[in-house]
């Protein structure tokens, strides 16, 4: 019977080769820089969502604003002399129109309510607080949106500028209903004087001013408003 001296390696040798083996393999490298860039491209798109549900409800907030304020403002009738009537309960309207959106307590405080015979003023003021979903990992746990809206309706101390051009463009003739023609101007000059008139009627007396502002290549506003300008009558070129 033959007998072979055969080298068995220990425990501790078999370990240190498996570690030395393991430090000198480069297989799996690409996972662990891809699995990082994974979680950098995971972490900013969640944040992107984030901002955009924010967004989201933050419209939607200021389209609920504009639209409560300007349903509770509106006008609704007129009485026998014509004066415009208001609705009663406008405070109501605004918070229906919030609870029915979503919005239930978003309002603060209370909203802004201005009545007078022939004039109606409505504001509010809301907040609304989001929860974040990915930002809250990086310390950030909610989003504020604020809005606010007001609407007025009404005729009281209305003040209209009327804009009319009077360039050498306006000395163009154009074709009239009845085939005939006339310039730009008399057009104008037409359709500033009717407007005038439906402006100035007796039921408005002493709740519309209008205002004529012609211009060419600079505009004249006329000595009274200039004189309340810090501009100089004249320029020097």
């Amino acid at each position: 019977m033959k007998h072979t001296n055969a080298y068995m390696p220990t425990r501790r040798q078999i370990l240190r080769a498996r570690i030395q083996s393991f430090g000198r393999d480069e297989r799996g490298v690409m996972i662990v820089m891809t699995l990082l860039f994974f979680m950098m491209m995971l972490t900013l798109g969640g944040i992107a969502v984030d901002f955009m549900r924010f967004e989201s409800r933050r419209a939607m907030l200021q389209s609920t604003a504009d639209r409560a304020v300007l349903a509770a403002a509106k006008i609704v009738d007129t009485d026998d002399s014509g004066n415009p009537l208001y609705a009663k309960n406008p405070e109501d309207i605004v918070y229906d129109y919030f609870a029915k959106s979503g919005f239930d307590g978003a309002i603060q405080g209370t909203p802004d309510i201005y009545q007078d015979a022939g004039f109606n003023s409505v504001g509010v003021e809301a907040r609304f607080e989001m929860d974040t979903f990915f930002l809250s990992m990086l310390g950030v746990d909610k989003f504020s949106a604020p809005a606010a809206a007001t609407a007025v309706e009404g005729i009281s101390k209305t003040e209209v500028s009327l804009v009319v051009d009077i360039s050498g463009s306006m000395q163009q003739t154009i074709p009239t209903s009845d085939g005939s023609t006339k310039t730009r101007m008399d057009a104008m000059q037409s359709a500033a004087t009717k407007f005038v008139e439906n402006m100035l009627i007796e039921k408005y007396e002493d709740k519309i001013s209008v205002s004529l502002v012609p211009y060419t290549e600079q505009v004249n506003i006329g000595q009274t408003l200039l004189a309340g300008l810090n501009v100089t009558p004249r320029h020097n070129y």
